[in-house]
């Protein structure tokens, strides 16, 4: 009897536990399903989040790009105009060295073909002396006009020399050189004057005296820039007298006086030139 009611119990309680067992597993099913929705949407949270960290990073490395770009373009343009100025730089200092070549070339064929007449141009020095001199008799009022001059009419006085040297008229222009070192002391184209009388003594094969004002432009007129070609010029004169010891020092003055010029290197040029056999 028992046994049949258990029997007659079972159902009920199967019922009951099947309805159990499937809530439990309509709660565990609900329970994934959240847990899942929530797993899903943390993923399109960071899908948007690196979405969104990728487009930034892509716009910087961009930016940086396109800023990289741009320096290399002004790197390169940069470049280039060192590059032009270099090569003018180098073209002004070429053609300075052809016309620093071209005049001494000059010279040393007029001290080629005057040298055989110094004993006559030496006579000739004496009358062309005694007759520029006569032109100025009183002294006193030339001093006062030259007081009153200005520099440019100084320089145009300085220029007038010069035509006497190119038109070999050597004797005069030595007077008037002589005549405006004189007369303008405190001129600034003392040193020049004093540097084209050395010229000139060269022209004749007077060394002394070529020495003498080749010194004084050098030493003296340190500012001037006609003292590092002095030098240049001692250093050949001594060259050509054979006092090799003369020569170098010279040469050392330019070099080490007037490093950045052209006159340096042709100086360099001249020692190793005196240093080889």
């Amino acid at each position: 009897m028992i046994f049949d009611q258990i029997k007659a119990f079972c159902p009920t309680i199967l019922r009951i536990t099947k309805a159990g067992s499937f809530i439990f597993f309509l709660s565990f099913t609900l329970s994934l399903s959240a847990a899942e929705v929530s797993r899903s949407l943390s993923l399109e949270d960071r899908v948007r989040i690196l979405e969104q960290q990728l487009s930034s990073a892509n716009r910087m490395r961009a930016e940086s790009q396109f800023e990289v770009t741009s320096l290399k373009n002004e790197i390169r343009d940069l470049l280039g105009l060192v590059e032009e100025q270099g090569y003018q730089l180098q073209q002004i200092i070429t053609r300075q060295r052809e016309l620093y070549r071209d005049i001494d070339n000059r010279l040393t064929e007029a001290e080629t073909t005057t040298s055989g007449t110094q004993t006559q141009t030496s006579d000739a020095l004496v009358v062309n002396t005694n007759e520029a001199y006569s032109a100025s008799e009183d002294a006193t009022v030339a001093s006062t006009v030259v007081d009153t001059l200005d520099d440019a009419q100084i320089r145009k006085i300085y220029d007038s020399i010069f035509p006497l040297v190119k038109n070999k008229h050597y004797d005069e222009a030595i007077v008037g050189y002589k005549q405006f070192i004189a007369d303008y002391s405190d001129s600034s184209y003392v040193a020049n004057s004093r540097y084209w009388l050395a010229q000139i003594y060269m022209v004749q094969g007077n060394t002394t005296d070529a020495e003498r004002e080749y010194l004084i432009v050098a030493e003296q007129h340190t500012t001037s820039t006609k003292a590092v070609e002095a030098w240049l010029k001692l250093g050949k004169l001594y060259e050509g007298l054979g006092q090799s010891d003369k020569a170098v020092n010279a040469y050392n003055q330019v070099i080490t006086q007037y490093a950045d010029s052209t006159a340096a290197q042709m100086a360099v040029d001249r020692l190793q030139a005196l240093k080889s056999p």
